[in-house]
């Protein structure tokens, strides 16, 4: 599991590696909603996601996605969080 905790942030990414489901959990202080992006390591967008809402927990289908590494980003405004994750 890879979490960040920072200023009261709490992004959680899981399983790692994981084959086709992705776990994601974001608890912040403040209401509002994130919008989830798929990037691969150069950047590139491979998964537009849904927006998801603070204090929420949602699982994410990664089955279509090559085997690699890839980012997860979680961006509202001006705040943006990246966990890295592996698909298998």
């Amino acid at each position: 599991m890879v979490e960040e905790t920072k200023q009261n942030v709490n992004l959680k990414v899981y399983p790692i590696p994981t084959e086709n489901w992705l776990k994601v959990s974001l608890t912040v202080p403040d209401k509002g909603c994130f919008q989830l992006n798929v990037y691969s390591l150069s950047g590139q967008l491979k998964m537009p996601l849904s927006k998801m809402d603070f204090n929420e927990q949602v699982l994410v289908d990664v089955s279509s996605l090559a085997t690699g590494t890839y980012l997860l980003e979680a961006r509202s405004g001006n705040k943006r969080y990246l966990r890295r994750f592996i698909k298998r």
